[in-house]
């Protein structure tokens, strides 16, 4: 509990101040934050519940995406094969394969922005301030130092592992 405290005030201190106010350009790991999800946990001030709520809701997701991904890989593999047969290939059967790769990608997509949608009910108004401002500093740091690692990183990359965020993008 008192670790807790602590890391927050630290972090408050770091990040400009109490939730909602506006953050500065850095923010570093709050004191006593072992991982990457433990500082964003201490950042949003995510409750157990919550993390827990979050949690479910991604390995659900992962679960249902597993399976798109799977069919997804067995129809490139489809078309591929079909391609490559060394014979003429049947066009309607390539168009099917080249439909349903697009029905698929399209699932994958949908699944995606419904995680999103979810993971972002599960957050206050504060929470998601926070994180939009989280997400505009680790772009803001990446093009001030094109190459290098923003600070905030590893946090984004966790709140993505949520389904809070898309998967920030490797330059």
């Amino acid at each position: 509990m008192v670790l807790g405290v602590l890391a927050a005030a630290s972090l408050l201190t770091q990040s400009g101040g109490p939730v909602g106010a506006p953050l500065q350009a850095t923010v570093k790991t709050p004191a006593g934050a072992a991982t990457a999800l433990d500082s964003l946990c201490v950042f949003l001030n995510l409750s157990s519940v919550q993390l827990s709520q979050l949690q479910s809701l991604k390995e659900q997701s992962d679960a249902s995406a597993a399976v798109l991904s799977e069919r997804a890989r067995a129809n490139a593999t489809a078309l591929h094969q079909l391609l490559n047969s060394g014979a003429e290939p049947d066009a309607a059967k390539a168009s099917a394969l080249v439909l349903k790769e697009r029905d698929l990608r399209a699932q994958l997509q949908n699944a995606s922005e419904e995680l999103a949608a979810k993971a972002a009910a599960i957050l206050t108004p504060e929470q998601k301030q926070r994180l939009d401002g989280l997400s505009s500093m680790v772009e803001t740091q990446r093009e001030a130092t094109p190459g290098l690692m923003p600070e905030a990183w590893p946090m984004l990359n966790a709140a993505a592992e949520l389904g809070l965020v898309a998967a920030p993008p490797v330059r």
